[in-house]
């Protein structure tokens, strides 16, 4: 068993839309990987990046836009290479991902849940 991370919107918010689809380590709530993911695999990334325990019941909507935020103010470059030397190594084309979910749901006032 591991961490399970997903989405809470507020109240009247739809669901962002992924166009292409995200393509990360679905979660227990998955639809496209978009409402829920593993966290367990994305955990030792963000802890890196963004100083931010993914391990938490609930991330305020405030954590969720630092998330995002230091996700963009990282070179592409240096966060392949902090995916690639973390416990799960995390490749380009999620970290991509990464940052477009994070965004998205940071500006939608979305609640990033854990579940474990």
């Amino acid at each position: 068993m591991g961490l399970d991370s997903y989405w809470v919107l507020p109240e009247g918010v739809d669901e962002p839309v992924f166009d292409p689809s995200l393509q990360l380590c679905g979660g227990l709530f998955s639809d496209a990987c978009a409402k829920s993911f593993r966290g367990k695999v994305y955990a030792d990334l963000v802890a890196k990046i963004a100083d931010v325990d993914l391990y938490t019941e609930i991330l305020t909507n405030f954590v969720v836009k630092q998330i995002a935020d230091s996700f963009e103010q990282e070179s592409l470059d240096e966060l392949v290479k902090v995916g690639a030397a973390c416990q799960f190594q995390i490749a380009e084309d999620e970290i991509k991902d990464l940052r477009r979910m994070f965004r998205a749901y940071a500006d939608a006032g979305a609640e990033l849940n854990g579940w474990w």
